[in-house]
């Protein structure tokens, strides 16, 4: 009534009222006041619309805005949006925190106004190509942190759309691997480093050996066939250190492969010759079943020796002495399935999930001083293959260790024509 005697008239005039039972409702008035001629107030005329429902979605809707914002405020990392001017219209507080800037001093202004000019092209450049193409865009970058230090970043990028499907902007999310980086950078020199320690000196012993070989019989020392396996024990060592180099000098994570037509009895039998005397030590007994009728694989045969040298050294190392170790390998489907099975103490359900976890040791291990890579490594060299690796194995009942090798897609189609 003041309103309407102030302005002549109320229009979304919003109020909560009791309805006959006694329930809240919401609703919104227009209205105003006719009068006589002179003047005098006769009566208030108008609508009234219920507007609960609405109210309500506004409040659900006002809800989840504070969530999202608690949310976005509680991550870690840094989050901005912007808008397809290139406007920052929004951030969280990791955001304000790592550049050393308040939120006034961030909505409003464009990239141009928080980073240096050489940073702020690149962003700039960046998002124009992201808003023209849309969708989401990674890449590595720099961002000067309120310390002045410049740290490498990944910048997560996506587009997002307004209610009428029109562009509104984008969001993005700053995720430091600065320390990543370092710690990259550390191991690629120690790797290198090492590599080249242990090489030299393998090298060294590859060229005394092959000098050996080259002299007449009854001016060799040790028999022929010794020295010869010394030598291929050697190249093979080589081939390791090598691979280990090119993983990092290169820059590649992880297992590098070069594979080729192998047969898989070969590298069998090459990890058995080089484990002989350990099993001798340990007295195994060790039963190759893999037969040399099996068809080729396309695979790296140095990555593959890893494979059953890890496995063979794992079962020994494992186990007291007298251990009857069996390896066998036979075709399933357009796969060759390899098993190295023992008779040894086995293990329990919670060793044997994580029995190819990085650096896990099991409890019994005798006179060992490794880190636990082996098994880590053999998952890493079968997965690179395609293949699949694992463990069946109760306590008292031996272990037996599986995996597969897909089959050359010529040969299976040949395998399957015959």
């Amino acid at each position: 009534m003041r309103l309407i005697e102030e302005y002549g008239s109320v229009s979304e005039f919003e109020s909560q009222i009791y309805r006959k039972d006694g329930s809240i409702v919401w609703i919104s008035e227009k209205a105003y006041a006719v009068r006589d001629e002179s003047g005098k107030l006769l009566y208030y005329e108008g609508l009234i619309e219920d507007i609960t429902k609405r109210k309500q979605v506004e409040e659900a809707l006002q809800e989840q805005l504070i969530f999202f914002k608690v949310l976005i405020n509680t991550i870690p990392t840094p989050v901005f949006y912007q808008n397809t001017e290139g406007v920052y219209v929004g951030c969280n507080k990791a955001f304000e925190e790592d550049l050393g800037l308040s939120q006034e001093q961030i909505i409003g202004n464009t990239v141009y106004e928080i980073a240096p000019k050489d940073l702020a092209d690149k962003y700039h450049q960046a998002d124009r190509e992201l808003l023209e193409q849309r969708g989401v865009q990674i890449y590595e970058g720099s961002v000067i942190y309120k310390d002045g230090t410049k740290h490498d970043v990944i910048f997560y990028k996506a587009t997002f759309s307004k209610a009428d499907e029109t562009l509104g902007g984008l969001v993005g999310v700053i995720l430091d691997i600065s320390q990543r980086k370092r710690t990259e950078e550390a191991l690629r020199v120690f790797f290198h480093a090492v590599s080249h320690d242990l090489r030299n000196p393998v090298l060294g012993t590859l060229m005394v050996l092959k000098n050996l070989l080259s002299r007449p019989e009854d001016k060799i020392l040790l028999p022929r066939s010794i020295l010869e396996r010394m030598v291929q024990s050697s190249d093979r060592q080589l081939n390791l250190i090598n691979s280990l180099m090119e993983a990092h000098v290169s820059e590649v994570q992880g297992i590098v492969s070069q594979r080729q037509t192998v047969q898989l009895y070969k590298v069998v039998e090459a990890a058995i010759a080089d484990l002989e005397p350990m099993l001798k030590e340990n007295q195994a007994l060790l039963t190759n079943l893999v037969s040399a009728d099996l068809p080729s694989i396309n695979a790296d045969p140095t990555q593959l020796w890893r494979v059953y040298s890890n496995l063979i050294v794992n079962a020994v190392k494992h186990n007291p002495p007298g251990l009857s170790i069996i390896l066998d390998a036979t075709v399933e489907g357009d796969k060759m399935r390899c098993t190295v099975a023992d008779n040894g103490v086995g293990m329990n359900q919670q060793q044997s999930e994580h029995l190819f976890d990085l650096y896990f040791r099991g409890s019994n291990v005798r006179n060992s001083l490794s880190l636990g890579l082996g098994l880590y490594l053999c998952r890493q060299i079968i997965t690179a293959h395609g293949g699949e690796i694992g463990v069946k194995s109760d306590l008292g009942a031996g272990a037996t260790f599986w995996f597969t090798l897909p089959l050359q897609p010529s040969q299976e189609l040949s395998r399957l024509v015959i």
